[in-house]
């Protein structure tokens, strides 16, 4: 099995435990606060991970993050499976698998778009409800700048890839006039 599917179902089962979408989007920030201390701290994954070092050493050095992170019971007693079956690795990918749970939950979907220039407030917001009315959803547009576009934007939303920059366009053109003149 993937460890992409072993998260999603850890991901599945804390989702499964939670009462309600609130529930699940809190211990979702908690959560949250540990895999971002996973990905930014090479000595927690060193020290969580080294096998080298007993069992109650570990926990010596992770009983501390738990509690600065203010874990809720449920969201402790994830990690802890988590971490008792040495898979604190995959934390990252399960909170991300937990995180579009919650979207599915809420009825929202996540977009990002690329836009050559900075795009005005008005641009973005009807941008946004064309998003909302094509996929029927509440969208969360993730915007940033991408000066490489020439002109123009990209938008990505759930595998759909919409590509209406002026780079795109020229490649196009080129590809055109490259197989014209090979027939």
């Amino acid at each position: 099995m993937s460890t992409s599917a072993i998260a999603t179902r850890y991901a599945s089962g804390l989702a499964q435990a939670a009462a309600d979408a609130t529930e699940l989007s809190a211990w979702l920030d908690e959560v949250q606060r540990f895999a971002n201390a996973w990905r930014e701290s090479s000595i927690l994954r060193a020290v969580a991970t080294n096998p080298g070092l007993s069992q109650a050493r570990r926990e010596a050095v992770l009983k501390p993050v738990f509690a600065e992170l203010g874990l809720s019971a449920t969201p402790l007693r994830w990690l802890k499976l988590i971490w008792s079956r040495d898979r604190l690795a995959l934390v990252p990918d399960a909170v991300d698998a937990l995180g579009r749970l919650v979207d599915a939950r809420q009825g929202v979907q996540r977009a990002k778009a690329e836009f050559a220039v900075k795009p005005s407030p008005a641009q973005l917001a009807a941008l946004t409800e064309s998003l909302e009315k094509l996929t029927g959803k509440r969208v969360i547009l993730e915007n940033i700048q991408d000066e490489s576009l020439l002109a123009g934007f990209r938008v990505r939303i759930g595998s759909h890839l919409v590509d209406a920059s002026l780079k795109q366009a020229l490649n196009r053109m080129r590809r055109d006039l490259l197989n014209g003149l090979q027939h």
